[in-house]
Formats: structure tokens, sequence, C-alpha cells
């Protein structure tokens, strides 16, 4: 019995001791991944549910939980059954993530779902016109298409117009927010019937603007126009001068489209439609200089010559008789010039005289420059309607430095003898005797009136209103004037030996008078008759 006792307590000691070390020594269970055994349904059709139920096992029968990780937008996962649901709107390839997790592993699985149409699924491509004005949208002959079916896009085969706006297109909106084509360009047809609405841009006119310029003015300001830019195609009214644009030396006149004016000219009030480029117009500007930059005789220059003197004398050597050639320069290029050639070198002033009319750019700016030619004089000559009778030297009175002056005598006396004037008996008192005083004197004696008695005969009288060779300045000369016809009579002629008047008085009722058969000068009884040769100065 005691044995019994020992051996079962041996036996517990032994299994006590067993448990113990197994205990100490054995290694704890493992935990196991799940695993997807479902095979994934990688199609779908447009618009129909897509459902796929996904299966898995876990080895040691932990609970399980599904989620997707890679998705399409709205495809849902039961998280406790696995099952996918998800309906599709849109052809194509989608890549899809499931993941199965007992709380510690997980379990994948990857694959890629294909979206088709139903071959019995068709839908209509219609054209919009979207408000045109004119022409036909265009038919597609090829309407209804089938889900997934290439479409290809129209273009504006019915000529749709729509005023102020140009065709550009289409647009799957009509307010031209959605996909843009142009013809030729295609599309997938989807799950819902096409209207493809004409696109229209509106029609923008450029705009140019006008703008004025002084063109080199010296002062004033340049137009502005309120109405500028003009849009292409528009009228435009050429403003006037508003702002008092000056240059000095010369004259607004109008506009041009070129600075130099070679451009197209507007005045003041002119009109032009706006082209396709902005518009400049320049102050056209109108010279008034109407000089001469030179004056030539015979092809040189006259002697002296200043553009701010207009007179000029020429004397030719004794004898010329050919009348020179007048050329002129204008200082402006643009000025004009006429020439009027003297006719003659030795008959009146007018005669001998070129002119030379220059005419400025503005067309009425003008001056005359004159060249008055004159044949070196030697007493005899005819000349100034007459024959010289005397040539000034320097003590004379109106000598001139390098001009030829003095008297001319009528080519014959008077045909008959005269009194020295019909007032015979009063003083006029104031008559001189030296050279340069007979034309006064002859005004003098002509103008005496004594008791309402005018001057209407008589020497003076007859010489003052003698007009002859084309002159009407002949007076009587003075007692010094007189003699030197008489020291020059030979190369003068003409004159017979007797007494000549002179128109210096003497007394009341006497004159100076000269005997030209001996010189003498001594006075005479103003009612006396005697010869009468006229003179005139030059």
């Amino acid at each position: 019995m005691k044995n019994m006792k020992s051996k079962i307590t041996l036996i517990l000691l032994s299994l006590l001791l067993t448990t113990f070390f197994a205990g100490c020594f054995l290694t704890p269970s493992t935990n196991h991944a799940p695993n997807i055994t479902s095979t994934e349904v990688t199609t779908a059709i447009v618009g129909e549910v897509y459902t796929y139920d996904v299966e898995a096992t876990d080895p040691d029968g932990d609970t399980l939980t599904y989620t997707l990780t890679v998705n399409p937008p709205d495809m849902t996962i039961d998280s406790t059954t696995g099952v996918i649901n998800w309906t599709p709107d849109t052809i194509g390839d989608y890549d899809v993530t499931v993941e199965v997790s007992d709380g510690k592993l997980l379990g994948t699985q990857y694959f890629e779902i294909t979206v088709i149409t139903s071959s019995d699924t068709t839908h209509t491509v219609t054209y919009n016109g979207n408000t045109n004005t004119g022409g036909a949208v265009p038919v597609d002959g090829s309407s209804p298409y089938a889900e997934g079916a290439n479409v290809i896009v129209l273009g504006n085969t019915g000529t749709l117009v729509k005023t102020g706006f140009t065709f550009g297109g289409w647009n799957t909106a009509a307010g031209g927010s959605g996909t843009n084509y142009a013809a030729g360009n295609t599309f997938v047809m989807g799950i819902t019937n096409v209207t493809l609405y004409a696109k229209w841009t509106a029609i923008t006119t450029p705009t140019h603007t006008v703008t004025y310029n002084g063109n080199t003015n010296t002062g004033g300001a340049v137009p502005v126009d309120g109405s500028s830019p003009y849009a292409e195609g528009a009228n435009v009214i050429v403003l006037g001068n508003t702002g008092s644009l000056v240059k000095t030396g010369f004259t607004f006149d109008g506009w041009n489209t070129a600075a130099n004016g070679s451009g197209t000219y507007y005045a003041a009030g002119n009109t032009f439609v706006m082209g396709t480029t902005n518009v400049t117009l320049y102050a056209k500007w109108t010279c008034t200089n109407a000089t001469l930059s030179d004056l030539t005789v015979n092809g040189t220059k006259v002697t002296g010559f200043n553009s701010a003197i207009l007179g000029y004398s020429k004397e030719l050597p004794c004898g010329t008789t050919t009348v020179p050639t007048v050329g002129a320069t204008t200082t402006d290029s643009n000025a004009s010039k006429a020439i009027a050639q003297a006719t003659s070198v030795t008959g009146t002033e007018a005669q001998r005289t070129a002119t030379v009319v220059v005419t400025a750019e503005d067309g009425t700016t003008q001056k005359t420059y004159t060249v008055t030619f004159s044949v070196a004089l030697e007493v005899g000559d005819s000349y100034g309607g007459g024959i010289v009778a005397y040539i000034f030297v320097v003590e004379d009175t109106g000598y001139v430095s390098g001009e030829q002056h003095g008297l001319i005598a009528v080519a014959a006396d008077v045909t008959s003898v005269m009194a020295w004037s019909n007032i015979t008996s009063t003083s006029i008192g104031t008559t001189g005797t030296a050279l340069g005083t007979g034309q006064a004197n002859t005004t003098l004696i002509v103008n005496q009136i004594v008791d309402t008695i005018h001057c209407t005969s008589g020497a003076a009288y007859y010489c003052y209103n003698l007009t002859e060779g084309g002159y009407n300045d002949w007076y009587l000369p003075s007692k010094d004037e007189l003699n030197k016809l008489f020291l020059n009579k030979d190369d003068i002629g003409g004159f017979v030996d007797n007494y000549y008047w002179s128109s210096s008085e003497y007394s009341a009722t006497y004159a100076w008078r000269q005997y030209f058969g001996c010189g003498t000068s001594d006075d005479g009884t103003k009612d006396y008759d005697r010869w009468v040769r006229a003179v005139r100065a030059f």
C-alpha cells in the first residue's frame, strides 16, 4: 500500500515537472495573414451596376474587414461582406486595389476593370445654331452612334451666320463652357445624347488714332481730336489750326500725312475714312520768303547784291547797244520768279529796267527786284528823251559818286519865240540861279497868281506842260543850267545865235537871259519874246 502511494507521488511529480518545463521552453502560437480567394470581375458596362463579392479566408479564423485603397469615383465596398458596387458612366480602364485585414495583417488584391458599352445602346449627335441669324445647322447622317463609337465633328456645312459675330467651331455647352470641337475633330460616344452648339465670336472692329503734329512749329499748340481713336471705316473730319500754330517765316497751309508734304493734303473740314493704321497729320507750312539769293547780268553777279536791296543800277560801257540778260535765283526753292527783261539801253527808264518779281510759296508774298541799265554817257548822246547837255562833276549839286547824273535838253528849240510869262510885272522873289534850281523855279512861275490872273503861257508854262521823248518832267533851265547848255551848244546842236530865257527872275519885270552867240548873260524884260530850250534832270 505504501509502495503504491510512493508510485502515485512519483508520477504526480513527473507530470508537474513536465508541465513546468513545457511552459518555460515551448514557442507561443503565430498569427497568419488573411488571403483573398475570389477571382476579380474585370469587365463592366456603362450605365449598368457592377458587382464583385470579394471572398477571403483567415487561417486563424480572425474577423476580417474589407477596404478599397484605389478605386474609381462612386465605387463602394461593404467592409464586412466585401461586396463591391459601382455604376460606371464612362467607358475606359480603371485600377482597383482591395485590402482585407484581420486587425494585424493584410491581404491585397490588384486588378483593372474595363468599362465597355452595350452594343444595343445608341445616342444621337445634334448640331444647334445657338442664336444664329442665318444659314442652316449640319445634319450628321451617321447619327445615332453606339456607345463607344468614334464621332467625327462636322464643319459649318450649312453656312451658319450671326450678325456681328464669326463662326468659331462647336462647343458642348451653349454658353461655351463645355468642350470645344473644330471640324474634323473626333470624340467617343458616351452614354448620353450629344448636342454641339455653334460657337460665336463677336467681331471686334479695330480702332486707330488720329494725331496732329506741329511739324517744327515755333509757337501755338496742336489740335487734339476728342473723337480719336476711330474704328476702321469710320469717317474722320479734319480739324483746323485751333491751337494757333505758327512757324517763323511760314504760313499755316493745312495738314499732310507726310512731314515733308509728299503725302495726302487735307484742309480743315475735309474728311477721310479711317484705314488700318494710326494716322498722323503734319502741319503744312508754306514759306513766305520772296527774296533772291542771286541776281546776275549776263551770268555775272550784280556788284553789291544783297537780298534785302531791291533796286540796282548797272552802267554799261559807252557804245553798248545790246540789252543785257538778267538772271535770278530764289532763296526758297519753292518760290517762283517772273523776269521781264529790259528792252533798251538808251530809252526811257522803264525800257532800260529789267524786273524780277518773286512770289513766295504762299502765293501771296511778293518782292520785285529791278536792274536799271545805263550806258556811260557823253554830252551830245541821245538819252532820256533828248540830248545829254551836261554831266555833273564832283563839285556840282546832284553829283553821286559812281553814277552819272546831269541835264538832258530837248533835241530842238521851241518852234517860235515867246515871253517869259504872261505875268510880267510882279516879282516871284524866290527863284534860284544855281544848278538844280530850274525845276523849282519853273513850278513857282507856273503857279504864280496875281489878282486872279494865273500863269497860262510863256516859256516856263511851255516847258512845264511839255511831253517829249516819253517824258513829261521838262522845265525851263535856271541861269547856271542855261549856261551849261551854252558851253556845250555845239555837242547838243540846234541852237541859234540869239537870246534864250532862263527860269531865274532878276526883278519884278526882268528875268535872266543868255545870248548864245557870245554867251553874255544879262536881264531882259519878261514880256519880250526870246528862244526857249527845255531841259530835264537825269
